[in-house]
């Protein structure tokens, strides 16, 4: 008799239970959207005023001019977008030219580096850009092939003074003069080559007196640089012989 009472007073239990159960939930949920009616209320009092505040800054500009309220005119616009499309069209042609230019020099270099038989026996192209070109070309040509180029001008192996002139004529009348010159310096690579450039390249001398403040009456073998030149000189005509004083 007593076990199916204890079955009969479970159930007002359970029920008893998930009414508090529902009872809590509603009660949470009826917080959280009180909690968002007040948020929205919030949000309704600012949008207000912002309006507001905007309906009072545009009706005090009706009556002012434009450059009172740091706005530009259509006109002042206009005009800046006129400059930026004359800049662009400006921009435009200068690259135009600079691309007609690099062709132009990649034209003649090709030319240029197609017909070079010999470093040592051609002279410079007359266009400023080509010729800067056309003496990187050689001497990058003349240092990646140093050993061969040294042996083929017949310098001594030794770093012993040697000084030679040669007079060679040509077909077409005129005679080419090839000069070489070795000898030891108490100097680093870096200051001779620096001054030889200089030399050469800039006043377009001989070279003699590149190396005049240079002594050679230094001792120590270990701070001495073998100084090579060979430089040839074409004197065909004297249009020619200029623009081989140019370089």
């Amino acid at each position: 008799m007593e076990a199916p009472q204890r079955r009969h007073d479970t159930k007002p239990t359970r029920a008893r239970h998930r009414n508090e159960y529902q009872r809590h939930a509603q009660k949470r949920y009826r917080k959280v959207r009180s909690g968002e009616r007040q948020q929205l209320r919030q949000l309704v009092v600012e949008l207000e005023a912002a309006k507001a505040t905007a309906v009072a800054a545009a009706s005090g500009r009706k009556n002012r001019p434009p450059w009172s309220t740091g706005m530009l005119s259509w006109a002042d616009i206009a005009l800046a977008l006129q400059d930026a499309a004359q800049v662009s069209r400006s921009d435009a042609w200068e690259l135009q030219v600079q691309v007609v230019n690099q062709a132009r020099l990649g034209r003649a270099m090709w030319t240029y580096a197609t017909n070079l038989l010999a470093a040592r026996h051609v002279s410079l192209p007359r266009s400023p850009p080509a010729r800067r070109e056309g003496l990187d070309w050689i001497t990058t040509q003349l240092y990646h092939n140093a050993d061969a180029v040294v042996a083929g001008l017949g310098f001594p192996a030794t770093g012993e003074l040697f000084f030679d002139i040669q007079v060679a004529e040509e077909r077409d009348g005129g005679h080419t003069v090839t000069i070489r010159h070795q000898r030891e310096v108490d100097e680093s690579w870096g200051s001779v080559t620096a001054r030889y450039h200089s030399f050469f390249i800039a006043s377009n001398g001989f070279g003699y007196d590149a190396v005049e403040t240079l002594h050679d009456d230094n001792d120590d073998e270990n701070d001495s640089s073998v100084v090579r030149s060979d430089k040839v000189y074409y004197f065909l005509n004297l249009d020619y012989c200029v623009e081989w004083t140019c370089v």
